[in-house]
C-alpha cells in the first residue's frame, strides 16, 4: 500500500510525487548509526556531504552548496540574489512553489504560460526578461507536465539572455528522464557561469522525508551564499542517509528505471482508456482534464486513491507501485466505462487508437490545432455507429475505420463552428478551440477537418471497399453535413423566441443531431454491403436515435453537473436558445408559465437567474419528465428498426448506443 493515514479511506496516496522503492542500501544503516549521535553537532555546515558531492559529479566543493532540500536551497540562493524592486522569471504551469519563493525574497514572479499547456515556452520566457530579472527558473522535467528541454534548446535560450541574467535549471526529477534527452545542465554549468543546477535527494533516491538537496555554480554565485547556510543547513541524519544514498547510485538508477517502466504501462493504459496522456519524464503523468479533473479527484479518491487535481487545469497522478497503479488503471476503467458491452467498449478503444495514429504531434498550426480538437476525452459515437452499422450487416469492420474517422472529423469540425458561432469558452472539459486559438484559426480548423472527412472515405477502398460503396458513403455523409449546417441556420432564427412550434424544433433536432447518426449509420451498412432495404432501416433507426440522443442532451444542463458535462449549463441561455423541455414547458404551460418561459429567454435576466426561473417552469409544468418519456420512446422506435437486422455483435451494440442515449451525464 502506498497509504497515507492523515487522510482517512486512502489506502494509495498518488498526490506528492513519491519514490515508493524501498530505502537504498545502507541508507537505513547510516540513518539509525547517526541517531545515536543525534545530540551532537558534528558536520554542522554538511562539509563533509559538500565534498563527497562534489567528488562525484567532478566538480569544486566551493561550487557546492548544501541545504534542507531543493526548495530550501533555492530559497537561499533568491534571498543572495533577488530583493525588492527584482524579478523572478518561471514557467506556469510548473513548480507550485517558485511564485511564493521568489515573493519570499522581495522579488516579483513573472509567470509565462506553457506551449500547449505542456512544454516550456524559452522564446516566451528570453522576451519576459527585463533589466529588472535576476533570474529565470527552468523545471526540467517539468512538474507537473512532465516535459522536457534538451540540451540544444537550453543552450539556445542562454544565447538568448542577458549576461548578468541567471539561469536556474531545477532538476528534480533528472534521473526519471532519458539522459539523451535532457539537457546537461551540468555541462552548461562547466561552460557558462550563468548556469545554477539544483537538485534534491527526496525522489530519485528516496529521502523526502529527511530533506537534503543541493546546487551546483560557479563560485562568484555560491560563495555569497554560505553567510545564510546556518539558517538552512542539514540535519546530521539527513547527510548520513544522503551520502549512503550516493555510494548506492546504481541501486538508485534501477529503481528509477523500474518507475519509468511502471510510468510507461500506466501511461498507456489510460490513453487506451480514452484519456490524453502526453509523454511524461518524470515519476508522474499529467492529465490534461481542465474541468473534467475535479469529478475525477474526487471518484479516485472515494475508492481510496489521492491524486492531486491542479487549479482546475488537470490531474497528477504520481507512479506508485503496481498494486497503486493496477487500481488506478481499474478505477479510471470504471470511471470512462461507455456502458457498452467489452465488444463495443474494445471497438471504441480500436478506433481511439487508430485516431491517435492518424493524428501525430504536429508543427502546423492547423493541423495542431485539429489534433487538440479531436484527442479529447469524446465518446466516439458517430465512429463506432459507422463500425457497429458496417459489422451489424456482415461487413468487415477493419476495412471501414477511415471511414469511421470521417465521421468524427466532420463532427468535430461542426463543434468548433458551433463555438465560434455561440462563443462558448469550453468543449469537452477544456477550452474551446476559439477560446485557446482565436476565431479565425478556429474556423480554419474546423474547415480543414470536414475536407479531411472525404478523403478519410475514399482510403476504405485501400482496404478492400468497392469504389461505387465508397462514394455512395461519401455521398451519404456529404449530404448528413448539409443537413447539420441547414439545422444550425435554422436553430439560429429559433434564438429567443419560445414560441416557435415544437414541430419546428423537432426539424432541427434531426437536421443537427439526426443527420450526423444518419449518416455514419447509412455509410457504415452502406460499406458493408447491405441491401438498399437494409441500408434504409439502418437509416430509421439513427434518426430516431438523433432525437433521443438530443432530446437528452437538451435535458442535461437540468440533470447533470457542467463539470462532468464539460460545458456550461448556461450556453444554451447565454445565446438565448430554447432547447426541448423549454419548447415543451411553454406549449403546455399556464399564460403565467409561459410569460415567465419568454422573460428567461429575453437576454435580460442574467443567464444564472434565467436558468433558475426556467428550472422552476419545467418543474410545475412536469416538462422534465415528459421530456424523458419522449426520449425514451424514441429509443423503444430506434430499436424497433433493428429488428430485420442479422443478431450479431453488432447489432446488439446499435442497441447498447440506444439504450446508453438516455442513460448518461454527458
Amino acid at each position: 500500500m502506498n497509504g497515507d493515514l492523515s487522510v482517512p479511506n486512502i489506502v494509495h496516496q498518488l498526490s506528492l510525487n513519491e519514490n515508493f522503492a524501498p530505502p537504498l542500501p545502507g541508507v537505513r544503516d547510516a540513518v539509525i548509526s547517526t541517531a545515536d549521535r543525534s545530540h551532537l553537532t558534528l558536520d554542522a555546515l554538511s562539509d563533509g556531504l559538500t565534498a563527497t558531492i562534489a567528488e562525484r559529479l567532478g566538480v569544486p566543493a566551493s561550487d557546492v552548496l548544501v541545504g534542507a532540500g531543493s526548495g530550501a536551497v533555492l530559497q537561499q540562493l533568491l534571498h543572495g540574489i533577488a530583493g525588492p524592486g527584482t524579478e523572478v522569471v518561471h514557467a506556469a504551469l510548473s513548480f507550485w512553489g517558485y511564485g511564493p519563493l521568489a515573493r519570499n525574497s522581495g522579488a516579483t514572479p513573472v509567470a509565462v504560460p506553457l506551449v500547449d499547456g505542456y512544454g516550456t515556452d524559452l522564446e516566451a520566457m528570453a522576451a519576459a526578461v527585463t533589466p529588472r530579472t535576476r533570474a529565470v527558473l527552468l523545471c526540467n522535467p517539468n512538474n507537473p507536465t512532465g516535459a522536457v528541454l534538451g540540451h540544444a534548446e537550453v543552450r539556445g535560450f542562454l544565447d538568448a539572455l542577458p549576461p548578468d541574467v541567471l539561469v536556474v535549471v531545477d532538476e528534480a526529477y533528472r534521473e526519471f528522464a532519458d539522459r539523451a534527452e535532457i539537457a546537461d545542465a551540468l555541462a552548461l554549468y562547466r561552460e557558462d557561469p550563468r548556469v545554477v543546477v539544483v537538485r534534491t535527494f527526496s525522489k530519485s533516491h528516496g529521502l523526502l522525508g529527511l530533506r537534503v538537496g543541493y546546487l551546483v555554480a560557479a563560485a562568484s554565485v555560491v560563495t555569497p551564499l554560505r553567510g545564510t547556510t546556518p539558517f538552512f543547513r542539514v540535519s546530521t541524519v539527513a547527510q548520513a542517509a544522503a551520502t549512503a544514498a550516493l555510494a548506492a547510485e546504481e541501486q538508485m538508477r534501477a529503481q528509477c528505471e523500474a518507475v519509468c517502466v511502471e510510468r510507461d504501462r500506466l501511461r498507456a493504459a489510460l490513453v487506451n482508456r480514452g484519456l490524453e496522456v502526453p509523454p511524461s519524464a518524470g515519476n508522474y503523468l499529467w492529465l490534461p482534464l481542465g474541468a473534467d479533473g475535479p469529478p475525477l479527484v474526487e471518484f479516485l479518491a472515494e475508492h481510496g486513491v489521492e491524486v492531486r487535481d491542479v487549479g482546475g487545469l488537470g490531474v497528477r497522478v504520481t507512479v506508485g507501485t503496481r498494486e497503486a497503479n493496477d487500481a488506478v488503471i481499474a478505477l479510471v476503467t470504471e470511471y470512462t466505462r461507455t456502458g457498452f458491452s467489452p465488444a463495443a467498449e474494445a471497438l471504441v478503444t480500436r478506433l481511439r487508437a487508430a485516431l491517435h495514429a492518424e493524428w501525430p504531434e504536429h508543427t502546423d498550426p492547423v493541423l495542431g490545432i485539429s489534433r487538440y480538437a479531436l484527442l479529447t476525452p469524446g465518446k466516439l459515437l458517430r465512429p463506432l455507429l459507422l463500425a457497429a452499422a458496417a459489422g451489424a450487416v456482415g461487413g468487415d469492420v477493419e476495412q471501414v475505420v477511415p471511414a469511421a474517422l470521417a465521421v468524427e472529423y466532420l463532427h468535430v469540425g461542426s463543434l468548433v463552428h458551433d463555438d465560434v458561432i455561440d462563443g462558448d469558452e469550453m468543449r469537452r472539459g477544456q477550452p474551446s478551440v476559439q477560446h485557446r486559438y482565436g476565431t479565425s484559426d478556429a474556423i480554419a480548423t474546423g474547415d480543414a477537418l470536414m475536407m479531411r472527412t472525404f478523403g478519410s472515405v475514399a482510403a476504405c477502398v485501400e482496404r478492400g471497399v468497392p469504389e461505387a460503396a465508397a462514394l455512395e458513403a461519401v455521398r451519404a455523409i456529404s449530404d448528413a453535413g448539409v443537413d447539420v449546417c441547414r439545422g444550425q441556420a435554422l436553430e439560429g432564427a429559433m434564438a429567443s423566441d419560445p414560441a416557435h412550434p415544437l414541430a419546428d424544433y423537432l426539424t432541427v433536432m434531426a437536421l443537427k443531431t439526426g443527420a450526423l447518426f444518419r449518416g455514419a449509420c447509412r455509410a457504415g451498412a452502406v460499406l458493408g454491403g447491405a441491401e438498399p432495404a437494409v441500408v434504409d432501416a439502418v437509416s430509421r433507426y439513427a434518426e430516431h436515435l438523433g432525437l433521443a440522443f438530443q432530446m437528452y442532451d437538451d435535458l442535461l444542463p437540468y440533470l447533470s453537473d457542467p463539470a462532468i458535462t464539460g460545458k456550461s449549463g448556461l450556453s444554451d441561455l447565454r445565446n438565448l436558445r430554447p432547447t426541448y423541455p423549454v419548447l415543451l414547458a411553454h406549449e403546455t404551460g399556464t399564460p403565467e408559465q409561459r410569460a415567465r418561459v419568454v422573460s428567461a429567454l429575453s437576454g435580460e435576466l442574467p443567464p444564472e437567474e434565467a436558468f433558475t426561473a426556467l428550472r422552476d417552469v419545467l418543474d410545475e409544468t412536469g416538462a422534465l419528465k415528459r421530456a424523458v418519456e419522449h426520449a425514451e420512446a424514441e429509443v423503444t422506435a430506434a430499436k424497433a428498426c433493428l429488428a430485420g437486422l442479422p443478431p450479431n455483435e453488432h447489432t446488439a451494440m446499435l442497441a447498447e448506443v440506444a439504450n446508453t442515449s438516455i442513460d448518461r451525464s454527458r
